[in-house]
């Protein structure tokens, strides 16, 4: 039997069985191109007008041992009705011992608009993901000599992540480059209007999982199967489909979403009548504040905006700003008529921010479909999140080792129920030089102050989600609330 490698996950998933630890992987090894799939919504964050992609693949040829070893680089070229935007790589560098997987996306001259981090399995290193230090390779291009050390800063204790992607980002820049001098990247037409292009890359060994991975909501979404391939394939449709619906639903960056347009007509009529979708999560919501008192509370959204728009200026806001911010927040601006279904916002500059609900929310909405499809022996891991059904043949659970000293370091068996994590090692606000929690206490208006993640236990992925959040926020004082509803918490050792 051959075994894969490493599953795409923030708590790394050991996967017992015939008495060895077995690892899954979605991805090839460092030598080879990488199978992930990347939503629209990543790739607008860097071309917003975007109408399509078509898939690309670039060779790359390298010397290893003595050898010349050819390989593959996957992407899209993104366009604009028959105007292209630029390219998209998707590509592995190796860290200390496990791999990362990074996008790099250049505009239509072939200059850096950004790079992400879309997986990173080390337990320390993981600074690379700030978005300061990925920002200094904004408009690099093939001739920038984007020197490790010297053009771009070194960060202590991730030296040999800094090194690994800087090296990587320099390399497929000048394919590209080379690429395009030799008439291989394509040239825009009507017809690059593939805005869902969705590759299988499913994985199957025999004695191990079949898995498959998809960026959804910006995070890297994993679906783990112990099943036949037919099988697996239709749970990861599944399961991608349901969180990319609700993606759509929740968006509050999208003007679009059903959230944006239910939030404008309820502050605009008398009242809007809320889906039956959207009114589950406007009720979960309001619970979870009420329960977590007040520490989870998905009205913060004016303050989540004046925070977001003091990191992109790098300014602390304004003390009227947060002023202005915190008067409109909180649920009383909200009022349901719940006879009716109707609701109506009271306040003009009230709004939501479901960033902390959301994935805990659509996992438990993908458990209900795959339990209506009969399709249960599956782990889905959301970006460090995992919500596991039925345990695999022949074991009592998902077994999971925690990273970063979490429950002690100790594995432990997951099975009908979700841990989620909550801490500031992959975001953060980098404002006046300084670093800022991106999570923002709602009872203060300001950014928590950073310390050790805590991991949290629950039946359902949304109150994983929702109390990992609260118990990072509140600290110690939140532990009685979260065990008397069943909940367990735990905190690294100092």
């Amino acid at each position: 039997m051959s075994i894969p490698r490493y599953l795409p996950v923030c708590l790394t998933l050991a996967l017992l069985g015939a008495g060895q630890p077995v690892v899954a992987s979605t991805l090839p090894s460092s030598t080879q191109a990488c199978g992930v799939d990347v939503s629209d919504a990543l790739l607008r964050t860097f071309y917003p007008t975007m109408t399509g992609r078509s898939p690309i693949v670039l060779p790359r040829t390298t010397a290893k041992r003595g050898r010349t070893v050819t390989t593959e680089v996957h992407g899209w070229q993104v366009v604009q009705a028959d105007q292209t935007l630029g390219f998209v790589l998707v590509d592995e560098a190796m860290g200390k011992s496990r791999p990362i997987t990074w996008l790099l996306a250049v505009d239509a001259d072939l200059k850096v608009l950004g790079i992400e981090i879309l997986a990173y399995r080390e337990s320390h290193g993981g600074e690379v993901k700030r978005r300061d230090w990925r920002a200094q390779f904004r408009g690099a291009h093939s001739a920038s000599p984007l020197q490790h050390g010297r053009d771009i800063d070194n960060i202590a204790g991730a030296t040999i992540s800094c090194r690994s992607i800087t090296s990587g980002v320099r390399a497929n820049l000048a394919l590209l480059a080379q690429a395009k001098q030799t008439g291989q990247l394509p040239q825009a037409t009507a017809a690059a209007t593939d805005t869902a292009t969705d590759t299988l890359d499913l994985d199957v060994d025999e004695g191990a999982y079949a898995f498959r991975s998809q960026v959804v909501m910006g995070t890297l979404l994993t679906v783990l199967v112990d099943d036949e391939p037919q099988q697996a394939l239709q749970a990861s449709t599944i399961v991608f489909e349901e969180v990319r619906r609700w993606e759509r639903i929740l968006s509050e960056r999208d003007p679009n979403s059903e959230l944006s347009v239910w939030l404008q007509a309820a502050k605009r009529a008398p009242t809007a009548t809320a889906t039956a979708d959207l009114l589950g999560m406007l009720r979960a919501a309001q619970r979870l504040h009420s329960e977590t008192q007040g520490a989870c509370d998905a009205s913060v959204g004016p303050l989540v905006r004046a925070w977001r728009a003091a990191d992109a200026r790098a300014e602390l806001p304004a003390a009227h700003e947060l002023d202005q911010a915190r008067q409109a927040c909180g649920w009383q601006w909200y009022a349901e008529d719940a006879h009716a279904g109707t609701w109506r916002v009271l306040q003009a500059g009230a709004s939501l921010d479901f960033g902390g609900l959301a994935k805990g929310w659509a996992l438990d909405r993908a458990a209900e479909k795959l339990r209506q499809a009969g399709l249960t022996r599956v782990l889905l891991d959301f970006g460090g999140q995992l919500l596991a059904l039925d345990a695999p043949r022949g074991q009592a659970g998902w077994m999971v080792t925690p990273a970063h000293g979490l429950a002690e370091g100790q594995p432990f068996s997951l099975v009908h129920g979700s841990v989620a994590v909550s801490g500031d090692d992959e975001r953060g606000l980098q404002i006046d030089g300084q670093r800022h929690s991106h999570i923002i206490d709602p009872r203060t208006g300001t950014p928590v102050a950073p310390h050790a993640p805590v991991l949290v236990w629950a039946s359902s992925a949304l109150d994983a989600d929702a109390w990992a959040t609260a118990v990072y926020i509140m600290g110690p004082s939140a532990i009685p609330l979260l065990e008397a509803r069943g909940h367990r918490a735990r905190q690294p050792r100092p």
